[in-house]
């Protein structure tokens, strides 16, 4: 009877895990030194954990020059921890700039933030008043296009409209008021005007 198919996925018991990396590290190396035998290949596999330790495997034709490997080797492996110590304190300043983990900071962590949030802001407000003067600036431009006599609520406008307005309904009581009179005066009656 076969081996059934394992599903491929993250094994989340850590002593499985561990296990498991330890048997697969030993068949990947022994796989590795098989095709470099069989193959004359020059082979060379390097494995990190979850934790960050590091298994290597070089093939035999490599042993010569296993120095030149190592001193590669342990300059890879001292960029990739001053990576990660660098990435983690970028984590921890990104952190206290959203403002978590801030009762963890010292006095000189801490005014050194201020320092920086004062910096940010001082930009902000800067860039800010820039976009401010922009849109005015354009604003002013779009005034000075449109005429001021077209505008409808320009104040002259307004009064010479409502002058017209007026002098039209003055107009037409007074005609109203005429023609009130004429029909009363058949009767005997007069209309006052107001």
């Amino acid at each position: 009877m076969g081996k059934g198919k394992i599903e491929i996925k993250r094994i989340e018991i850590k002593k499985n895990r561990q296990v498991t990396f330890s048997k697969r590290r030993s068949g990947l190396f022994k796989k590795a030194k098989e095709i470099s035998i069989l193959c004359a290949a020059d082979v060379a596999v390097i494995v990190f954990n979850s934790t960050g330790r590091l298994f290597d495997f070089a093939s035999s034709r490599n042993a010569s020059g296993g120095k030149a490997w190592n001193n590669e080797y342990e300059q890879m492996l001292s960029q990739f921890r001053n990576l990660k110590n660098e990435n983690e304190e970028l984590q921890k300043e990104l952190s206290c700039v959203r403002g978590e983990d801030v009762e963890k900071l010292a006095r000189n962590q801490l005014d050194c933030l201020e320092g920086n949030l004062v910096l940010a802001a001082k930009k902000v407000q800067e860039r800010k008043t820039e976009v401010l003067k922009y849109e005015g600036r354009k604003t002013e431009s779009k005034k000075c296009s449109i005429p001021k006599d077209s505008l409808p609520h320009s104040p002259p406008l307004m009064e010479t409209q409502f002058n017209e307005a007026l002098e039209a309904l003055h107009s037409l009581k007074d005609y109203g008021d005429d023609d009130a009179q004429d029909q009363n005066a058949g009767d005997g009656h007069r209309m006052r005007k107001p």
